[in-house]
């Protein structure tokens, strides 16, 4: 996912990628989006999924808005 109404599509890779995090999962490197950004998408995709992942994320990281 990489909508955000404020981001140009063009451009969502490159303006996400800046500050994802390094990570791993079975062995192999990635990156994943930040929790900043995170929250942006769900916002823009608005879904009821979203909305539930949005509060779930509020009660686990309530310091991270």
């Amino acid at each position: 996912m990489q909508r955000v109404a404020s981001i140009d599509a063009d451009q969502a890779y490159a303006t996400l990628a800046v500050d994802a995090q390094p990570g791993s999962a079975f062995g192999i490197e990635l990156r994943v989006c930040s929790l900043p950004a995170l929250r942006l998408m769900k916002h823009a995709a608005g879904g009821p999924q979203d909305l539930q992942d949005l509060d779930d994320l509020e009660i686990a990281q309530p310091e991270n808005r």
